[in-house]
């Protein structure tokens, strides 16, 4: 027996009809996935710490899914490292409808690592733009003030006693032909800061 509270509005039933923009989203994902593997291949030859560092083990992961928030996102993790404890991965992601992100994330042994160097180069990372996580979740990578920052002085303290740190630059959509630059630009900007 038909439920008569089930009905679709006249812009659900417009779209179950549009097979463009699914066709179109399939296009748009298969492009996002050759950038980021663009992106993923400059920082591999361009980064000294890959090279050198046992993160160069591992190929980097490119990702998606369908429900960050209830829209599609896509993921490259590279260079990463990730086990129960420790972590080290530079994210580069794509939320539909919002940006994309770059974000450093460091937990466990990688945090100890370079913390100090973090905790030196507040100012520096400041005038760059950088936000900071300070949401509860090292998973969340939207950028409401209760989940990402922009990072100053005061954060010394989060940084200090914080489980995780995530150092995180914002990208707006329309900056798509740009951005196999722009990250490998603070990716090599980071890299070279938790390095000193």
């Amino acid at each position: 027996m038909h439920d008569p509270g089930i009905r679709l509005t006249r812009n659900e039933l417009n779209l179950i009809q549009d097979t463009d923009f699914l066709v179109t989203k399939v296009i748009v994902l298969e492009k996002i996935k050759m950038l980021f593997s663009s992106i993923q291949e400059l920082i591999k030859t361009k980064s000294n710490l890959v090279q050198e560092h046992p993160l160069n083990k591992n190929p980097g992961k490119i990702s998606k899914g369908e429900n960050y928030r209830q829209l599609p996102y896509m993921v490259l993790d590279y260079p990463a490292h990730f086990n129960r404890s420790d972590i080290f991965a530079f994210r580069t992601m794509f939320w539909w409808g919002h940006h994309f992100s770059a974000t450093l994330h460091l937990q466990g042994k990688f945090l100890e690592q370079f913390r100090s160097c973090i905790l030196e180069n507040i100012d520096t990372l400041q005038k760059e733009g950088v936000y900071l996580g300070v949401g509860e979740s090292p998973w969340e990578y939207h950028f409401e003030k209760k989940n990402y920052q922009l990072i100053n002085r005061s954060a010394a303290h989060q940084i200090e006693s914080g489980d995780f740190i995530k150092l995180s630059r914002r990208y707006d959509l329309n900056q798509f032909d740009l951005l196999p630059d722009e990250v490998l630009n603070y990716y090599l900007f980071l890299e070279k800061l938790i390095q000193q």
